[in-house]
């Protein structure tokens, strides 16, 4: 059982722009188009205080990537790398940088040999390697099947030769690394590569993907926030939970207020808390109503007592007359807000116009 916490307005509002954190600290990795400037800027979230700010680069000895989007971000140490992406006027880069997140500075880093240029590609870390596969290597959406993983202490490059089901490619894949397994979620379903064995497995499921959406490892599990009858990453309240060893699927209630419909946004795991910051948002219908910056959601993982002590009340109809009069709202509120989604639910599954 999750619980939505908070929600801010401020943070990044570009479309699936990676990021990843050091320590308790989430860098997000960004492009910026003011006028003349074509550069790529650093949004930081300091998760104690929840405060979004700009790290402003020291310039000494920096060489800063050309915008670009479609890239991806792996945090190894203190140093986050940005590899790949596409470009305006339209291209793709293979750069790898690397941005220092104690003296603020960026470096190209020189290599020999890298993956042929692409964007929209998937990126994780292993240990001490930074995996990429799929995306997309020219603009007339030609795939990428390949699998590369970069040595991060020696900066050489290195081919996967997997087998197996391989996952169709798609925009906007999210993956998770679990028990020597990625897990790469998107519009064609969810596969992994199990990593000791370099094989590709596809995982049954049931569920309809329209992309956008995100998965995120918590404890060992795999879990999605997604609806499946959506246009795209419609919240709800249910997250569904795949257990990595058994491959069994399970729903997770969310305590708090429906979200809004949002798309193209990015998620980070932090101890017991679920960010979610940037892309778009729709308030009422997410296909009629107008776009809005996405904002930063924080959903706490944890299952505190007074959740759990909510929730048993709930299902087993207990008697509160005797409780204090704050606790009564509380609870009559929750259960408010748990008919409000299964009715929005019901709904959504049985509209002919999703089909």
């Amino acid at each position: 059982m999750f619980q939505w916490a908070d929600e801010f307005d401020s943070g990044p509002n570009q479309i699936t722009i990676p990021a990843d954190s050091v320590g308790d600290i989430i860098y997000v990795v960004e492009g910026e188009m003011t006028g003349e400037r074509s550069l790529m800027q650093v949004c930081v979230l300091n998760t104690r205080n929840m405060q979004w700010t700009i790290a402003v680069p020291n310039e000494k000895g920096s060489r800063a990537p050309s915008y670009r989007y479609g890239h991806s971000a792996v945090a190894y140490g203190h140093c986050i790398y940005v590899w790949g992406g596409g470009t305006v006027p339209k291209n793709t880069r293979n750069e790898l940088y690397c941005f220092n997140t104690v003296t603020s500075t960026w470096r190209l880093i020189d290599m020999e040999t890298q993956p042929a240029n692409r964007y929209h590609h998937s990126a994780c870390l292993y240990g001490k390697r930074m995996y990429i596969f799929g995306g997309f290597c020219v603009f007339n959406d030609e795939k990428c099947n390949d699998v590369h993983y970069l040595d991060l202490e020696t900066h050489r490059w290195h081919r996967a030769r997997t087998t197996g089901y391989h996952p169709d490619v798609s925009h906007y894949d999210s993956v998770v690394v679990i028990n020597h397994k990625i897990f790469s979620f998107g519009m064609s379903g969810i596969a992994y590569l199990d990593l000791k064995k370099n094989r590709w497995h596809y995982v049954q499921n049931k569920f309809r993907y329209i992309g956008y959406n995100n998965c995120f490892s918590y404890r060992n599990k795999l879990y999605i926030l997604f609806d499946d009858k959506s246009a795209c990453g419609c919240f709800r309240n249910i997250a569904k939970c795949l257990d990595p060893e058994t491959l069994k699927w399970k729903d997770v209630q969310i305590l708090g207020p429906l979200q809004d419909t949002r798309f193209g946004h990015r998620c980070v795991v932090i101890g017991e808390r679920l960010f979610i910051y940037g892309g778009l948002r729709f308030r009422g219908s997410g296909r009629t109503s107008l776009p809005h910056g996405g904002g930063t959601l924080v959903l706490i993982l944890s299952k505190s007592l007074k959740t759990l002590a909510i929730q048993a009340i709930i299902e087993n109809k207990l008697d509160v007359s005797s409780l204090p009069k704050p606790i009564q709202v509380m609870l009559n509120t929750v259960k408010m807000e748990q008919t409000e989604c299964s009715v929005c639910l019901s709904s959504t599954q049985n509209n002919p116009n999703d089909n």
